[in-house]
């Protein structure tokens, strides 16, 4: 794990630190409104790389479709807690995304 992103909000924190102790790293707070620009930090700087991103249902869809991947659906349910998406992002090949769920 090279780095892990989350927001600001204690439940997106909380989920990140088991994996952040695990690993020894720090995490680094990101603007959630801001998939733009975070999905550019993803593809430019950890090419090859493995990074966690901890988000919201209003953010990951749009930081998925950003790096050039297809969600399975357009919007991920508020009352959903349990989704995992591995997003593979390759140049010159198309970013694969694998919809995983929590205890599957």
């Amino acid at each position: 794990m090279q780095k892990i992103y989350s927001t600001n909000v204690p439940r997106a924190a909380s989920t990140a630190e088991p994996l952040r102790l695990l690993n020894n790293i720090d995490s680094v707070v990101y603007n959630y409104h801001d998939t733009l620009y975070m999905a550019k930090i993803l593809s430019e700087d950890y090419e090859a790389k493995n990074v966690m991103v901890v988000g919201h249902s209003d953010n990951i869809p749009a930081m998925i479709r950003n790096l050039g991947g297809t969600m399975p659906y357009h919007e991920i349910p508020l009352d959903e807690f349990d989704n995992l998406f591995v997003v593979v992002v390759q140049k010159r090949q198309p970013t694969k995304v694998m919809h995983l769920k929590y205890g599957e």
